[in-house]
């Protein structure tokens, strides 16, 4: 799908949003040129630490024979090999096509034209809140919210690797900087939160999956039984499942924090 304009009119929170989104999001950071799923060399690629890039300035910047290249924002080495297609994107730029197309409809024929009956849309979901923005959450990769009072947790690529958020946005704290020493995260794929107040994450770079307590205190990390861990989340009795996306497995962890904070398998 090729690119589209921003919605024409004044400035509203909403179009600042998306166009932050197309700035920062749907371009890509060396060329400056919009991504474009229906160009080959303008399709955005994830390297294996995390960024993106497009296919041209992959090929670009890796190396001819050794097909290695150095991410021009954390200096990690990649192979190019190791590079798979940023879906994450495709979906963004076609939910974004939508919301355009939508947004071109007559408020009064809205319902009309989705086939609702008129009123019956009035629940669909609306932005209601943005936060963060780029250089505050830089390439976030993971959300989790402690339902009992809605802070939310974020992971992403910035120097504090798990930030906190109350219910309106407003930072809380942070920690885990980047390295893979105890209380550190590399790189932060996924985020969970337990029942009994735990931070769950999956760290790729370090192939560790780590527990926090929600001020950010180092509780344990699980290194030698993953590859890349990736997603995370808790069931109901809180034993915390894991995906891993080089392993392809799911694997449940039983959770004992109260005696001593283990896991088992």
């Amino acid at each position: 799908m090729a690119g589209f304009p921003l919605p024409p009119g004044p400035v509203s929170p909403e179009g600042t949003l998306l166009t932050e989104i197309h700035v920062n999001l749907l371009e890509c950071k060396v060329c400056f040129e919009k991504y474009n799923f229906s160009m080959k060399d303008r399709q955005p690629q994830n390297l294996f630490c995390g960024h993106v890039l497009c296919r041209q300035c992959v090929r670009t910047l890796a190396h001819p024979i050794l097909r290695k290249l150095e991410c021009p924002f954390c200096r990690q080495l990649c192979h190019v090999d190791t590079t798979s297609h940023c879906r994450a994107l495709r979906d963004l730029q076609e939910l974004l096509h939508c919301h355009t197309l939508k947004s071109s409809v007559p408020h009064h024929q809205a319902g009309v034209a989705r086939g609702c009956p008129r009123g019956a849309c009035s629940g669909a979901p609306r932005l209601c809140l943005a936060f963060g923005g780029w250089g505050s959450l830089v390439n976030p990769t993971g959300l989790a919210v402690f339902t009992s009072s809605g802070t939310m947790v974020v992971v992403h690529d910035g120097d504090l690797r798990v930030a906190l958020f109350d219910p309106l946005g407003r930072r809380l704290h942070g920690f885990g900087r980047k390295g893979r020493d105890p209380g550190e995260v590399c790189y932060p794929a996924g985020v969970a939160v337990t029942p009994c107040g735990y931070v769950v994450v999956t760290d790729a770079g370090d192939g560790a999956l780590k527990v926090f307590s929600s001020t950010g205190g180092f509780v344990l990390a699980v290194r030698d039984s993953f590859q890349t861990p990736w997603g995370v989340d808790v069931d109901n009795g809180g034993n915390i499942l894991v995906t891993d996306v080089q392993a392809g497995t799911l694997s449940r962890l039983v959770t004992d924090f109260a005696g001593g904070g283990t896991l088992q398998w």
